[in-house]
């Protein structure tokens, strides 16, 4: 004789084999489950135990439901995939503003190289009447305004100006900023022209650099806190004389000259050179923040400081300057004779017997393992738009004017179009109109999976209830 299930429970409970609230427990799963709007959904498309008065959907019907809801599930999906898609790949949208009237703008950084850096009277006075070898020297990879100079000739001076190191070396053996710039004039008045050209070391050879973020000396790098700026319905103007053959370069502030910098032109003797460039400034919104690097593609000025320097700003140029640092060292075990980081302590300089190992790696312009350096967020590019060259008569000296052609009215403007709430929400939307989900009817899917999980469901009662035989 079999037993009901429910005097199964109450013979349990008797016995204090199990209690009266775990009785209800086994109940409650199912009964959630049945006062649930995901079980009264279910019951609309297939009723069961209906009331006399509703008659039974026909199987025809039953299946012209299901595929309503398979229709639902397939639009809601494709149009979430490609609502994910755009909060992936591109998220952000670039807008034109106007700049504020009377906004301080840093002016570029003007870049000027001698072809041959090194003071050839200095030279033959140590090499004796030695003159230059007319071929490209081997060392001409590593310091390219050294090009006429060999190894050998270059151990010569090394040891009668009694060093090894590369970078002092250079230093001492490069042209005085007396003897190459002249006649300085910024915004129509006179200027020091040593003072505002400081010497800096790089990789396209020595150079002289103006309103630069950086600048060199034979033993370290320092920062350059005299930032000269420009204001609207200013004199923009900066002119200078030179007396060699040298490369100009116009970049922003923000970047190092390095050997990615494409130069302006090649300024030759007796000629006068004009150079008029635009400026195009991109910020970005503080929102993008939120967004992973791999969305925005950029970093923000404080995210990513230098590891080897002091300065914190983060820029495309300087990061690539570290990497680049760390690559000749892993390879060479020293450090390049261009950079001198603050940072860095117990090294070796490269030397003059380190040439060979720079040159065959081509270290000096490699960026491998460099990936992670983005975009700066917020940067300004600078545009040339006219170059002019004029022959200048019965004068040896070279002249330079760089102006600016015309005043950043417009700035472009990055802000975020599909953030992570958008996404959020479209999601939701979508759901909510083809499936009629919502946040409650999900959790009331959890609340009864986990019930279940976690108390026997009411059929393992029956199960036993029905083996016990009076």
């Amino acid at each position: 004789m079999e037993v009901s299930v429910e005097s199964y429970k109450q013979e349990k409970v008797k016995n204090h084999e199990i209690s009266s609230e775990d009785v209800k427990l086994m109940y409650e799963p199912p009964r959630l489950f049945r006062h649930s709007l995901i079980y009264r959904t279910l019951r609309f498309i297939y009723p069961s135990n209906k009331p006399k008065n509703i008659s039974h959907r026909s199987f025809k019907e039953n299946l012209w439901w299901f595929f309503v809801m398979l229709i639902g599930f397939s639009l809601a999906f494709s149009i979430i995939d490609k609502a994910w898609q755009r909060f992936q790949l591109n998220p952000t949208f670039t807008s034109v503003i106007l700049n504020d009237d009377g906004m301080r703008i840093s002016y570029p950084t003007v870049d000027v190289c001698p072809n041959i850096s090194i003071d050839s009277n200095l030279v033959k006075q140590i090499l004796g009447h030695k003159t230059f070898n007319d071929t490209t020297s081997e060392i001409a990879s590593v310091i390219p305004n050294f090009e006429h100079l060999k190894i050998g000739d270059l151990k010569v001076l090394g040891n009668a100006l009694k060093t090894d190191d590369l970078r002092i070396l250079t230093f001492k053996l490069a042209v005085k900023c007396n003897d190459y710039i002249e006649n300085c004039k910024f915004k129509e008045k006179d200027i020091d022209c040593c003072t505002k050209f400081l010497p800096i070391l790089t990789e396209h050879g020595f150079c002289y650099s103006f309103n630069s973020k950086v600048y060199g000396t034979s033993l370290n790098e320092l920062s350059n806190p005299e930032i000269m700026t420009m204001i609207e319905f200013e004199n923009h103007q900066l002119t200078f004389d030179l007396t060699r053959a040298s490369k100009l370069f116009v970049h922003s502030r923000d970047e190092f000259l390095n050997h990615q910098t494409h130069f302006v032109t090649t300024i030759q003797e007796n000629k006068s050179i004009g150079v008029l460039f635009s400026m195009r400034q991109t910020h970005t919104d503080e929102n993008a923040r939120d967004l992973r690097l791999y969305q925005r593609k950029c970093l923000f000025a404080n995210e990513k400081p230098s590891k080897l320097y002091s300065n914190k700003r983060y820029s495309n140029a300087g990061c690539l300057r570290d990497c680049r640092i760390e690559n000749v060292q892993k390879t060479c075990g020293c450090l390049s004779p261009f950079f001198r980081p603050s940072n860095l302590e117990n090294i070796t300089y490269c030397g003059i017997d380190d040439l060979m190992c720079l040159q065959s790696e081509k270290l000096i312009a490699k960026n491998q393992n460099c990936s992670e350096c983005l975009l700066p967020c917020d940067f300004d590019v600078i545009n040339i738009e006219r170059v002019s060259e004029y022959l200048k008569e019965d004068s040896n000296v070279s002249s330079v004017n760089v102006d600016l052609i015309l005043w950043p009215y417009i700035a472009f403007h990055r802000e975020v179009r599909f953030g992570f709430i958008d996404f959020l929400v479209a999601f939701g939307s979508i759901f909510a109109l083809f499936l009629g989900l919502s946040f409650l009817s999900v959790v009331e899917i959890l609340i009864c999976g986990l019930k279940f999980l976690i108390k026997k469901p009411e059929n393992t009662i029956k199960e036993k209830g029905t083996k016990i035989v009076s």
